[in-house]
C-alpha cells in the first residue's frame, strides 16, 4: 500500500531573494501543467501524483514569517498574483 501525503507552495513576497510574484506564479503554473498532464515524479514517472496547495487564500490576518505570502486568492477571491493564469 501506497502512501503519500505532501503539500506544496512557493510564497509570492518576504524578505527572501527569490520570494516573488513572477516565481511564485510559474510554480504554481508548472506545477499545475504536470497534474493537468499526469505526469509523476522524475524517478517514477508512471505515477499518479495527489498535490495540495499549501495555502489558497492569503492569511491576512497571519502577520508573522511568511506564511501569509503562500496564498493564490485574496479572501474576497480575486488572484493575489497578477502572474498567475491557472
Amino acid at each position: 500500500m501506497r502512501v503519500i501525503v505532501g503539500e506544496t507552495g512557493w510564497p509570492s513576497s518576504s524578505e527572501v531573494k527569490y520570494a516573488t510574484q513572477k516565481l511564485a506564479g510559474e510554480y504554481i503554473y508548472n506545477l499545475a501543467e504536470r497534474l493537468k498532464n499526469n505526469v509523476g515524479t522524475p524517478l517514477k514517472p508512471q505515477w499518479h501524483v495527489e498535490t495540495f496547495i499549501h495555502t489558497l487564500y492569503v492569511q491576512d490576518k497571519n502577520n508573522d514569517g511568511m506564511y501569509k505570502w503562500y496564498g493564490m486568492f485574496y479572501p474576497n477571491g480575486s488572484p493575489a498574483n497578477p502572474y498567475l493564469s491557472l
